[in-house]
């Protein structure tokens, strides 16, 4: 109970850590939904990486694979069963394959006659493009084999006459729930804010004293010489704000943000226009991000008024992002930090302010999210500051190096000082095997200064192509009572891939000065965490205050199902293997369960993190690809090596996605 008691108190002193990680991590309000196109594809025709579902025209059913084949008459995706109904498009030459967020997708073989498994090694196909139908097939002997889904069950057949071997391949896209500025109810993703005459409602927090907070964005058409005339309301407790003003920035249409081609000069990653085509950095826009000042007002409307606002530039002709920002009053313009209501808890109790563009030169706004009915879409914090930002490559005085960040961690080390690290994604926002450099900053004083950069980890772009490219990314770190900050990464390939695709290590630096300077970078054992391509879990790890691991780090090593380089290792499902850090003697040690030395359940497991709640007892979080979106557990150590692991009952829990627990 002491420990509990701890962390209450410990509450009030970590708002201010809190600002700074949700300044890193983002906010998100909304739930994850899947959009099924309502026309088939072409399968033939669709890019490596695209998502489909598999739909058998014959038993009218979608078909899928998660622990057991699944089918079901709904031609639709939700969060609960997405793994194993939405496929990744894999290409070679003119043949596919299919595969699914559990490694696994459909095998045809042929041995004297043709037999079907869902494999973690599926095979590519044939493709044939019927009359409003697909069909798959692999070549045997004298015959073609048809994947087929005959009795209830996938199948093969040597005949391509029936409908049980005739498919529909639906695209999926990931998209999120909102509504119209005005509250009507919609589905949309992020891309359809960047139509024309098309706005958004910024999300996220935003701290006292901030300057240039967006607060909503359109996209509009601009005539030349035009004088824009801005219709907009705000939302929530707006007497936090002390200033509106209005920003423009030309549009970068088409813009391609990715540089990997494949031999058809087409992007092998995302190369659609996002909103990393439309930052607005808030320190200085004019200068970081080319943005045009169209004026500002210190009369700041109530909420829900609507308000007009008359440019005091004209603008050249063309497409702009136009940004409804505002300024927010210091702590000691609202009379010290007591009369800004707590954040934490339930969300009803955020101190929220938002706005909406509701028109912008008599062209009607279609906003594709709304705060209103909350206060808006950004939370009122005691401090935000930005650590990292995307470069803008247009302007040579952009201050930052890397054109996206991902993936933060904190901690404060023994002396004090913060230690923040991200991910320095500098090609491509993707993951391993991108181009990616782990990046640190200090303060000394809480937060109110930052050091420059050091690179702790330094990926490799000597590669002709991603594929072959050795970067580091998704970082954790700790800090112990000895003055010792560690950080460790993912190197190399990625977590998917086979024996003879490059290895993935997991790799740590060892700083014995809180973080100033750090020591070689040292590889683990491959052998600890089974073999398999894995990575320690990002973000901040848990230290033992007490019990048989004072003093020591615990961590939950994530692993898919793919072996690692030249290993024949492979599993059924992801895996958690928990694992101790000892910073006196800079080792790694494994944690016996009830699974051996690892955890693992249907529906695959993924980043976990700790916190101790007693002298020996642990809270473990993993994210799920199942019901619930999160597992929980708790550990109790016998030993510094052995603990009894016990899921937590989920009753009444629901979360937005996995990522939010």
């Amino acid at each position: 109970m002491r420990y509990l008691k701890k962390l209450k108190k410990s509450t009030r002193r970590t708002r201010f850590l809190l600002a700074l990680l949700t300044l890193l991590f983002g906010f998100s309000a909304n739930a994850a939904t899947y959009k099924v196109s309502d026309t088939p594809a072409e399968l033939a025709n669709l890019p490596e990486g695209a998502k489909v579902v598999m739909y058998n025209i014959g038993a009218e059913k979608l078909v899928g694979y998660n622990n057991g084949e699944v089918s079901k008459k709904e031609i639709a995706v939700t969060d609960a069963d997405r793994a194993a109904y939405v496929f990744t498009v894999k290409k070679r030459g003119s043949t596919v394959a299919l595969v699914n967020s559990t490694s696994y997708g459909p095998q045809v073989t042929y041995d004297s006659g043709f037999s079907f498994k869902w494999s973690t090694a599926p095979n590519y196909f044939a493709v044939y493009s019927g009359s409003n139908y697909t069909q798959l097939y692999v070549t045997g002997a004298r015959n073609n084999g048809y994947l087929a889904f005959s009795n209830s069950k996938m199948t093969v057949t040597t005949s391509g006459n029936y409908d049980t071997s005739r498919w529909n391949f639906y695209e999926v896209t990931q998209e999120t729930s909102g509504s119209t500025g005005d509250g009507a109810a919609t589905v949309h993703n992020q891309l359809k804010a960047w139509q024309t005459n098309a706005g958004y409602q910024e999300v996220g927090y935003i701290g006292l004293g901030n300057k240039n907070q967006v607060l909503a964005m359109a996209c509009v058409s601009v005539s030349a010489d035009d004088v824009p005339t801005l219709t907009y309301r705000l939302f929530g407790h707006t007497g936090y704000l002390s200033a509106i003003s209005v920003y423009a920035r030309m549009r970068d249409k088409g813009q391609d943000y990715t540089t990997d081609k494949d031999d058809k000069g087409k992007d092998k990653y995302a190369s659609y226009e996002n909103t990393f085509a439309h930052i607005f950095d808030y320190r200085n826009p004019e200068k970081n991000c080319g943005a045009l000042f169209l004026g500002t007002t210190h009369e700041v409307p109530a909420a829900g008024e609507k308000t007009t606002f008359t440019s005091n530039l004209k603008l050249p002709a063309g497409e702009y992002v136009i940004y409804l920002v505002a300024n927010v009053r210091s702590a000691e313009e609202i009379g010290g930090l007591k009369n800004l209501p707590l954040i934490g808890g339930a969300k009803r109790n955020f101190t929220r302010v938002g706005g909406v563009i509701d028109m912008v030169s008599n062209k009607t706004i279609n906003t594709v999210n709304n705060y209103s009915g909350e206060g808006g879409g950004r939370v009122l914090v005691p401090k935000f500051k930005l650590l990292y930002a995307p470069r803008y490559e247009n302007f040579a005085t952009s201050e930052e190096y890397s054109r996206y960040y991902r993936i933060p961690a904190i901690t404060r080390a023994s002396d004090g000082t913060l230690v923040a690290l991200s991910d320095a994604r500098k090609m491509h926002i993707h993951d391993v095997t991108n181009s990616i450099d782990v990046v640190s900053r200090r303060s000394s004083d809480n937060g109110k200064t930052w050091s420059d950069y050091v690179v702790i980890f330094q990926g490799s772009q000597s590669g002709e192509d991603c594929y072959n490219w050795k970067g580091y990314g998704d970082a954790a770190v700790a800090s112990f009572a000895n003055g010792t900050v560690i950080a460790t990464a993912i190197h190399g390939f990625g977590l998917s891939g086979t024996k003879d695709d490059p290895a993935t290590d997991v790799v740590w630096r060892v700083s014995r000065d809180n973080g100033k300077s750090w020591g070689t970078i040292q590889t683990m054992e491959r052998s600890l965490f089974g073999n398999l391509r894995g990575n320690i879990s990002p973000g901040n790890i848990c230290v033992s205050q007490a019990g048989h691991l004072k003093g020591k780090a615990l961590v939950g090593l994530r692993t898919s199902t793919s072996p690692n380089y030249q290993s024949t290792s492979k599993a059924s499902n992801q895996r958690i293997y928990c694992m101790t850090y000892d910073p006196d003697k800079n080792t790694w040690t494994n944690v016996t369960t009830g699974w051996d030395n690892y955890i693992e359940v249907s529906g695959d497991l993924d980043e976990t993190q700790f916190v101790q709640t007693g002298e020996n007892e642990y809270l473990m979080s993993a994210r799920y690809y199942g019901t619930g979106f999160r597992k929980f557990y708790r550990l109790k150590f016998t030993s510094a090596t052995t603990a009894t692991v016990t899921e937590v009952s989920q009753s009444g829990m629901t979360l937005a996605g996995g990522c939010n627990g």
